[in-house]
């Protein structure tokens, strides 16, 4: 009996380990393995001082570290909901790579200098990046995405029968 069947899917693998600065390798039996502690204190200092400096004006490399999203799944399709309040359609990037849906965006500040002074300033300007995992059965080829009031809903069927993980070779 196959137990891995049993764990439930992890859709955030990849963004995990690029979260925590771990970089990771494929390995030949198809799992992988942590390489470079030192990126994860690099990680770990630029995610400080992007804290530190994020009230400050004129700071724009954060937007509101990662957009809350929504994950379901029926049997027909798994859907997923990003609120991404301000952003335009032009402003979202797509894309599936390597058995994952990536998701970039950034939304500029537009800036009119009209002698104002400000006291405060609370919304995030910048970009983001979410990564997804697809699990084996989900149709990559038929991605659906819409945007509509600042909600991005991407629609990915399921395939009958799930991605093959491997095959067995028969040794002539």
């Amino acid at each position: 009996m196959n137990l891995e069947k049993l764990n439930p899917w992890n859709w955030f693998k990849k963004e995990d380990a690029q979260r925590s600065g771990t970089v990771l390798r494929p390995r030949e039996d198809g799992s992988t393995e942590a390489l470079s502690p030192i990126l994860r204190v690099q990680r770990d200092m630029d995610r400080l001082f992007d804290q530190l400096l994020q009230g400050f004006p004129g700071n724009q490399r954060l937007l509101a570290a990662y957009p809350k999203l929504d994950l379901s799944e029926s049997e027909k399709e798994y859907q997923i909901e990003l609120e991404l309040p301000g952003l335009t359609r032009d402003e979202v990037e797509l894309l599936v790579e390597d058995d994952a849906l990536v998701i970039h965006g950034r939304h500029e500040r537009k800036s009119e200098d009209t002698g104002r002074h400000y006291h405060r300033i609370e919304r995030s300007f910048g970009s983001f990046q979410r990564i997804l995992n697809l699990p084996p059965d989900a149709d990559q080829e038929n991605v659906i995405a819409k945007m509509d009031d600042g909600v991005l809903r991407v629609t990915i069927p399921r395939l009958a029968e799930a991605k093959s993980q491997g095959r067995r070779v028969t040794i002539g």
